[in-house]
């Protein structure tokens, strides 16, 4: 069944984002979307401008916000949709979270060059978001650094290695993602606050990519649905057939909505593609937006 609803991409307000938001409608209805969210880091804005820009689409947008988290020690993303109360309690939020990425830039950067990569360091900030550097824009400045050529820590990323398939992304999972080598911190708010400020909002919370951050850990996930999550994101590019089946069985099971999204960024993510995720649910969760 061809995908209609996409309730996972990213614009140019993440910072590893590639498309502005109306970039985002002309690709959704490239890919012939009708339903879709835009859901950047711990930011209401890119969804927000492309609800204005709808109309234009013939696309039903539904406000959205992947909020960074933090549960019993586990970093994760909780993704909020469908807002109908106050919103300006995300926009504190963004100021936040922008204001302690600038504090870590500098350590990030001097792990890297611990780790012998070279890059000139200026590479490395991210444009448009003024004193930040991500793993993602560490990895693409020491991958298009020529002094790196033969450096063995890059060689899985580069082509034809086994992580080149997401180059930029993978190598923030292997080497800045909580537990990696150079992982800096950030005290993130906790699961508590974020899922509150969502529901505060009238919104809907939803557990981001649950493979890569909760995992299969049933009790955390019912803990999580028990406080007022209203689905998982059962859908998603992360997420192999065995992932699904899991998740699937587990909403089926909790009882609650099972979500769809690509996690489109861009070239941050070059393999994810828009419209690449086939479901038959896809119209019980068009159903429960449309219905709320």
């Amino acid at each position: 069944m061809k995908q209609l609803i996409d309730l996972h991409m990213h614009s140019i307000y993440s910072s590893d984002g590639e498309y502005t938001p109306k970039e985002l409608l002309e690709l959704s209805k490239k890919a012939g979307y009708r339903f879709i969210s835009i859901t950047d880091h711990n930011s209401i804005k890119g969804s927000i401008e492309a609800i204005k820009l709808s109309k234009n689409y013939n696309i039903k947008v539904y406000s959205g916000i992947e909020l960074d988290c933090n549960i019993k020690g586990i970093n994760i993303h909780l993704l909020g949709y469908d807002f109908k109360g106050d919103i300006n309690p995300f926009i504190e939020v963004e100021k936040n979270v922008l204001k302690l990425e600038k504090q870590r830039a500098t350590l990030m950067l001097e792990k890297a060059f611990d780790l012998g990569l070279k890059f000139d360091k200026e590479k490395a900030y991210v444009k448009g978001f003024d004193g930040i550097v991500t793993g993602e824009s560490i990895a693409e400045a020491a991958l298009n650094d020529i002094r790196n050529i033969d450096n063995e820590i890059l060689k899985p990323y580069r082509k034809n290695g086994n992580r080149s398939d997401n180059p930029y992304v993978n190598f923030y999972w292997d080497y800045f993602s909580m537990g990696k080598p150079c992982y800096v911190p950030i005290e993130f708010m906790s699961f508590e606050e974020a899922n509150k400020m969502i529901l505060d909002a009238k919104g809907i919370s939803i557990i981001a990519h649950p493979s890569i951050t909760v995992k299969r850990n049933p009790e955390l996930i019912k803990y999580m649905i028990n406080n007022g999550v209203s689905g998982i994101e059962v859908y998603s590019s992360y997420h192999n057939e065995d992932d699904i089946n899991y998740y699937n069985n587990l909403c089926d099971e909790l009882n609650v909505i099972k979500s769809i999204g690509t996690d489109f960024h861009g070239k941050t993510k070059p393999s994810i593609h828009l419209g690449s995720i086939n479901t038959d649910i896809q119209n019980n969760l068009i159903e429960y937006f449309e219905n709320r």
